[in-house]
């Protein structure tokens, strides 16, 4: 599920729009990255979304887009817990010191607030009465505040707000609408809350590791820095390590509490066959079940509060790689997590149980859902029904093998020389140098492998047109022309702009000439795959289902219209905004990291002539290149309608 949608049916933000403004805005990460509306959210992923000073963080348990009055149970029967037992100490104090960590993160970066943070706060004040003293009051505040608080306290104040006459109770579910479902009745929900009442409770016992996160007395001798160069070009010092590998260290202060990580390596799910397929597709929720050293998955994250300290996993089709932050403090944290991450991954039977069962359950409700199944088509459609790229099904999970999982991901991290490891930020460099060598000189060094190329992208003209029956009718349509192209900045650049172009022409056409969808955008990109580079041009448009064969026709026109005519106006547009996005962008760490990692990897720079690319966008070079890519005739078109 795309992230502002999940943000959406969680209700963790009301509504869609807002999600992709909280995401646009930078307001929302996961797993310590901030990430774009379109991410794909999985089972295991941690959330922390920004509303002005405060940050709320969740961690996804399950993918779905209904919520039965099971799951209502289970929340009221641990609302039921607090009111009687209360929070442990253990508990408590572990909130408060990360609490008085995000706060203090929040302090550091006091002098790099965004606009919509202000905007935040003077609109909950104007509308709710909301204080706004400041973050640097604020800071001094609660971080005396805080620490006084005794948890008996927080005890008693949750035994009036969790009353036991449940007069200030409210219980909203979410349900799939289905032609032939029952849903609960207002009863119901009551004999489910009474019975609930009725259970008898156990106090939660909260088992704590009171051991550091691995033993230093235990650690190979460390490596050392043999070799150093600096890259002028985009200021950033590489280090080569007695083992081979290689650490990109660029300094910055756009940030000033934000260390941004990155380790990559050729490889990926390419080199695997038939036989891992579904392995291959549930690796990274897998991964996000298992513990490290020691310490199982929930007793990981409960010695990580209070740290500002992440790293997770990834298996790409040509990569593997581990993302993570760290604020300047918290430093040895991230890189003992590296550290382990590559040599002591574990098994967490209760939480591989857990989660695989919460999946079994997504996957089971996602066909309930006509985005999905036009998603899971679209997929299909693209990638010719390769069974690399098949959406993961119910039935698939009885093939799952988590020590086959494990064994794969050992094999991928077995070579630290392989990796390249990139920290972005605003560290120490006389802090972070001898920890890099401590705990990354010291990973093992194994045997190299690069990817499997492949070209799995369909060739030639693709029409997929289905129905699907669902309470409320929808209709979808979406259309990608590709074709291979080299990957160098103005390609990206001129996709870029083309996507751009394609989308004001829909809106105008689509949207306010034919009223015949709310939304309808194109994007345009150029992506690696291998050694290989493919231009995509995508659109996709939720529909009036009556007015279907003319949005389609519209669809067709834009793009044959784009590859004759641009208006100049729209460019300028197209410039000013891509130009606006650039200056944006260069004052961010993840900006930094990707065009670090493309530079190392292809050798192409996707930074020092960024501008004059745009600068020189024209309308007859978008037009040429449309044209290029339409006469390619590789376009695929998936369409659904609804079953009346």
């Amino acid at each position: 599920m795309r992230l502002d949608k999940y943000l959406k049916v969680s209700r963790l933000i009301k509504r869609r729009t807002v999600a992709n403004e909280a995401c646009d805005n930078e307001r929302v990460t996961v797993n310590g990255r901030v990430q774009r509306a379109s991410y794909d959210v999985k089972v295991g992923d941690v959330i922390s979304i920004r509303f002005g000073q405060n940050t709320l963080t969740v961690e996804v348990l399950s993918v779905t887009e209904n919520v039965g009055k099971d799951a209502a149970a289970a929340m009221y029967r641990e609302a039921q817990r607090v009111r009687q037992f209360g929070f442990t100490a253990t508990e408590y104090d572990r909130t408060k010191a990360e609490y008085l960590s995000q706060l203090e993160s929040s302090y550091e970066n006091r002098n790099k607030i965004k606009n919509d943070q202000f905007g935040d706060e003077y609109r909950d004040n104007y509308l709710g009465n909301e204080p706004i003293p400041g973050i640097e009051t604020e800071y001094q505040i609660m971080s005396q505040l805080i620490p006084m608080l005794p948890v008996d306290m927080i005890n008693e104040y949750a035994k009036d707000l969790i009353s036991d006459n449940d007069t200030n109770l409210v219980v909203t579910l979410y349900e799939q609408e289905k032609d032939g479902k029952v849903y609960p009745t207002e009863a119901q929900m009551q004999q489910t809350i009474n019975g609930v009442r009725t259970e008898k409770l156990e106090a939660y016992k909260d088992n704590v590791k009171n051991e550091p996160l691995l033993d230093e007395t235990k650690l190979p001798k460390a490596g050392k820095i043999v070799k150093e160069k600096e890259n002028t070009k985009f200021g950033y010092k590489e280090l080569t390590l007695s083992n081979g590998a290689r650490v990109i260290l660029k300094k910055t202060n756009y940030k000033d509490n934000e260390i941004q990580f990155q380790a990559m390596a050729r490889g990926g799910k390419s080199l695997y066959g038939k036989a891992d397929y579904n392995n291959l597709k549930c690796f990274d929720f897998v991964m996000g079940t298992c513990g490290l050293g020691n310490f199982s998955n929930n007793e990981l994250q409960k010695a990580l509060l209070g740290k500002q300290a992440n790293v997770g996993v990834g298996l790409g089709q040509y990569y593997q790689y581990l993302s993570g932050f760290s604020v300047p403090k918290d430093i040895e944290t991230l890189m003992q997590l590296i550290y382990l991450n590559f040599t002591a991954v574990s098994k967490d039977e209760d939480k591989y149980k857990s989660t695989m069962a919460m999946v079994a359950q997504s996957l089971k409700n996602k066909g309930l859902s006509p985005e999905a199944a036009f998603g899971d088509s679209l997929t299909c459609a693209i990638y010719n029904h390769d069974a690399r790229y098949t959406p993961l099904e119910e039935a698939d999970l009885a093939h799952i093998s988590y020590d086959r999982i494990l064994q794969i991901q050992k094999e991928r991290f077995a070579n630290a020389s392989q990796f390249t490891f990139y920290f972005v930020g605003n560290f120490d460099e006389a802090t972070i140098r001898p920890l890099i060598e401590k705990y990354i000189g010291a990973l093992p060094k194994g045997k190299a492998s690069k990817w499997v190329s492949a070209d799995p992208i369909a060739k030639g003209i693709v029409n997929v047109n289905f129905k699907r029956k669902a309470e409320t009718p929808k209709a979808m349509a979406s259309d990608l022309y590709h074709m291979p192209m080299d990957y160098n900045i103005e390609n990206v650049v001129l996709a870029d702009a083309a996507g751009q172009a394609l989308s004001m022409v829909y809106l105008k056409t689509i949207r306010e000439d034919a009223s015949a969808a709310y939304s309808v955008g194109a994007y345009g990109s150029v992506s690696r795959m291998g050694d290989k580079a493919f231009v995509q041009i995508f659109d996709q448009c939720p529909m009036d289902y009556n007015k279907a064969e003319l949005v389609l026709s519209l669809l067709e026109g834009g793009m044959k219209d784009c590859d004759k005519y641009i208006d100049a106006d729209k460019v300028e547009k197209i410039k000013a905004n891509m130009l606006k996005n650039l200056d944006e962008e260069l004052k961010t760490n993840g900006y930094w990291l990707n065009v670090m990692d493309e530079y190392n990897e292809t050798g192409v720079d996707l930074y020092t002539t960024h501008r004059a690319a745009i600068e020189s966008l024209t309308p007859a070079k978008i037009v040429a290149f449309l044209k290029k890519v339409v006469a390619s005739n590789n376009h695929i078109q998936v369409v659904m309608l609804p079953e009346l």
